[in-house]
């Protein structure tokens, strides 16, 4: 009897030594393919993005208007933590939302794997860790609060009579408050407030 029970044990310590390596196999192979494999459009848009006009501090005030945060990387996590949690997530106004941006310039073609397109250039983004350009890309891609003001560059000049490369801190601070808040106007207290704080947190 304690032959048999040895067979079958190691009868199935086999065909589960086996599940976890083909599991390893495919995890591994998937994220090679999310990293290296992204469409070739979708790609070169990306490599290609012509950054903003502006220095590194003004880089970094905007990653922090809109993360509160001044770690300037993204936080990037193995794709086994995406499969557990959830990856149809809502989309929120974050960095993340270059990847969006991207897709809709060439618009969702064969929608059946659409979302793995989109989401092996989610992971391919958050790979290459350039908070640049998808600062770029989505700041030259929404309107701010008039659709004739179609990006950053138009919307500093509307409202500040600058171009983007001049305006200070705060004027910088305030169009981004502009962009993805509309309880924001400029030149009132209620924004100037919120600007003070943000300018005055980023400095601590």
């Amino acid at each position: 009897m304690n032959k048999v029970v040895k067979i079958i044990l190691k009868i199935f310590s086999k065909i589960l030594f086996g599940i976890i390596l083909f599991i390893i196999l495919c995890y591994f192979g998937f994220w090679i393919y999310t990293i290296n494999y992204v469409q070739k459009d979708f790609k070169e848009y990306y490599k290609n993005v012509k950054l903003l006009d502006l220095n590194e501090e003004q880089y970094k005030i905007i990653w922090f208007t809109i993360t509160e945060n001044k770690d300037y990387r993204f936080k990037w996590r193995p794709f086994i933590f995406d499969i557990i949690s959830e990856i149809d997530e809502p989309v929120t106004l974050d960095l993340m939302a270059a990847e969006d941006i991207i897709i809709l310039e060439f618009g969702y073609r064969d929608l059946n794997n659409a979302h793995l397109r989109y989401y092996a250039l989610m992971r391919y983004i958050r790979f290459d860790n350039n908070w640049k350009k998808c600062i770029s890309i989505i700041f030259n891609h929404y309107s701010f609060r008039n659709s004739e003001i179609n990006n950053i560059e138009n919307a500093s000049i509307f409202y500040y009579n600058k171009d983007l490369k001049n305006i200070n801190e705060k004027e910088l601070i305030g169009l981004i408050l502009l962009f993805y808040n509309y309880k924001y106007e400029i030149g009132t207290d209620f924004t100037q407030n919120k600007i003070n704080e943000i300018y005055n947190n980023y400095n601590k």
